[in-house]
């Protein structure tokens, strides 16, 4: 069983809740994740509550996942791949935690192309509703493409179950040999202002036996 991410309203709540855009919860002394081709601050995108997931091998966890991905020259830093250093996809403990305050730039960030947006243009609660994903051909699930399809529906993904590939199955695994499971589908067209290129959608890994591992990737058609 798949839960539905729908927006519920623009927020400025803070804490480790589940929600889209607005400034990261993290452990005070993180460092902004940098992307590793052009090395300027990358736009934050979602955070996500493990236990929010309904993933049995998740929930127990009382963890954030925070993901992030390039935007500082779009298509250029291979922001879609899982490993090339274009995203990031980190968890953290979800006590303790404190606002995670983009860095300032330097000089000769703010004279080149580095130093893009580093948050969406509007943070929003999510609302998660139980759905039946059970009827899920390899590459098409008809109950999520529905909702996302529905007029007015505002789906800016689904936490847990399978995830709905634009293309083929790129599942990730980790370093201990085992397939990740799926945390999130992120969609770029309710998503105030996602980018995963055309109509694309993000997805977002983690590794259901060592805590700490994940991973994000997207693809568009």
């Amino acid at each position: 069983m798949a839960r539905l991410m729908t927006v519920a309203r623009p927020t400025r709540k803070a804490g480790p809740v589940t929600r889209i855009g607005g400034l990261p919860f993290a452990p005070e002394g993180m460092p902004w994740p940098r992307c590793a081709t052009c090395n300027g601050p990358m736009q934050f995108l979602a955070q996500i509550r493990l236990a929010d997931t309904g993933v049995a091998s998740l929930t127990g966890r009382d963890q954030l996942l925070l993901v992030f991905q390039c935007q500082n020259d779009p298509g250029m830093c291979d922001e879609w791949e899982p490993d090339a250093g274009g995203n990031a996809a980190v968890i953290v403990p979800a006590s303790d935690l404190v606002p995670l305050s983009p860095p300032a730039l330097s000089a000769k960030e703010r004279k080149g192309d580095v130093g893009g947006p580093t948050t969406l243009e509007t943070a929003q609660t999510i609302r998660a509703t139980d759905y039946d994903d059970s009827r899920q051909s390899e590459y098409d699930d008809d109950a999520y493409v529905e909702a996302l399809q529905k007029k007015g529906a505002a789906v800016v993904g689904k936490l847990g179950g399978r995830p709905v590939w634009v293309q083929g199955d790129e599942t990730p695994k980790c370093s201990c040999g085992r397939k990740m499971v799926l945390v999130a589908q992120l969609e770029c067209s309710a998503g105030g202002g996602i980018n995963f290129g055309d109509a694309g959608s993000g997805y977002a890994f983690a590794c259901p036996r060592c805590k700490g591992k994940a991973k994000f990737l997207w693809q568009c058609s």
